[in-house]
């Protein structure tokens, strides 16, 4: 997970953390999925974290925010981003989404163990068949393409 958090984390606590989402029933990590998510990206000092950084997070782990098992966590999301903007009257980049605990564990809980796997690294590709057929078809274009640069330097 290097890298991936803007602010500085201990190894204990991002361990304690990734135990916590591994082990959301065991009494010492009775806090929860969402509760553990949100110590993960809570912003020091305040009762908020970023629900921006999260997204950030979640593609750079291959998730896309149009996937259908995010669907109604980015759909709260929205809901909330519009009640924000109506009370504001100002518009707020995704990146910069920063919610209570309470609506970000909302939000998370929607979709809370997908998140958890992703955060765990512990993805599977979805429509594997699919996949497979695309990866072939990638795979004859680049072997089409060396074919062609093999005869062209000869």
């Amino acid at each position: 997970m290097n890298g991936f958090l803007e602010r500085s984390v201990s190894a204990s606590s991002l361990s304690l953390t990734l135990q916590g989402l591994m082990n959301p029933y065991e009494k010492e990590f009775n806090k929860g999925k969402e509760d553990a998510i949100f110590e993960m990206f809570k912003i020091p000092g305040k009762n908020q974290a970023s629900i921006g950084r999260l997204l950030t997070i979640l593609k750079s782990l291959g998730l896309r925010m149009d996937d259908p098992r995010l669907k109604s966590m980015m759909r709260h999301l929205k809901e909330i981003e519009k009640q924000e903007e109506a009370k504001t009257n100002e518009v707020t980049e995704p990146k910069r989404w920063k919610l209570n605990k309470e609506l970000f564990k909302e939000c998370v809980a929607l979709s809370v163990d997908l998140i958890s796997q992703a955060l765990q690294n512990n993805l599977v590709i979805p429509s594997w068949s699919k996949f497979v057929e695309q990866i072939k078809i990638f795979y004859l274009e680049v072997s089409d393409l060396a074919i062609i640069s093999n005869i062209l330097t000869l």
